[in-house]
């Protein structure tokens, strides 16, 4: 009978810790990756600056303004496909292009139609990374499961 108790113990402890080294891996795998140089967004000599991302399905028309180190964003995203959700990032990167953090922007939420939302517009404010001379955005979908909608 102890022998189980201590094994559910060990269960109760070792599974979320698990869990949490298993999550903190996957945020981490965006950390060094290299984002090409034609999606690159690199800070001006200005401290503002606004144009337009457009990359294969996801394009973002952005601003930006530097305070010191941190970073206001505003935009508007647009993609090109059905989901059922998507999320856009901001990639924060180095002079040769390696992603330094990565920081949510938009969130669609779950199945919310078209017609219920929209807009995709987002305005956020960030503390700039060390070592960051400008940022590019990412996204992750999920694909549409219903054909009928």
């Amino acid at each position: 009978m102890e022998r189980n108790a201590n094994t559910s113990r060990k269960r109760s402890i070792i599974l979320p810790l698990l869990t949490v080294v298993i999550f903190g891996l996957f945020g981490c795998a965006q950390m060094g990756r290299n984002v090409p140089a034609e999606n690159r967004i690199t800070f001006s000599d200005r401290d503002s600056g606004q144009g337009t991302y457009d990359s294969n399905r996801l394009a973002v028309d952005y601003t930006y303004n530097l305070r010191g180190g941190d970073l206001n964003l505003a935009g508007n995203a647009s993609y090109r496909g059905r989901y059922d959700s998507l999320n856009v990032y901001v990639l924060f990167i180095d002079p040769v292009g390696n992603v330094l953090d990565r920081k949510i922007v938009y969130s669609s939420g779950y199945r919310v139609f078209k017609h219920w939302q929209p807009d995709k517009s987002f305005e956020v404010s960030f503390a700039l990374p060390d070592g960051v001379s400008g940022f590019s955005f990412d996204h992750y979908t999920r694909p549409r499961t219903m054909r009928d909608q």
